[in-house]
């Protein structure tokens, strides 16, 4: 399965790492350092519950320009307005879009 993450933060990062683990085709979608670091390094979770994750190599772009169309999308609901977030699910071809509100993160640490 090809997922995209919009927004790769805790949470975004959290279920990404989780997937690519779990053997989904998972590209992150990130700016800045932080995109920076994710192509060095890969993508690292460290948990107690769970046991940690390393995703090396990860596969990590800047925008969805030239990304190969995607099954399923995972977004924070305020990486952008409901227009956008539709344009960047048209763009992807993905047959499956999942938003999560900002303020389930207190929720999903505990994973």
């Amino acid at each position: 399965m090809k997922i995209a993450i919009m927004g790769t933060g805790g949470v975004g990062g959290l279920f990404g790492a989780r997937l690519a683990a779990a053997g989904g085709d998972v590209t992150f979608i990130a700016r800045g350092e932080h995109l920076k670091a994710i192509q060095q390094n890969g993508l690292q979770i460290i948990s107690e519950m769970r046991g940690d994750t390393l995703v090396k190599p990860a596969s990590a772009v800047a925008n969805v320009e030239g990304l190969a169309p995607v099954d399923f999308v995972l977004s924070q609901s305020s990486s952008g307005t409901p227009r956008v977030l539709l344009r960047l699910f048209d763009q992807l071809l993905a047959k499956i879009l999942l938003l999560y509100p900002s303020k389930m993160v207190s929720r999903v640490m505990l994973c």
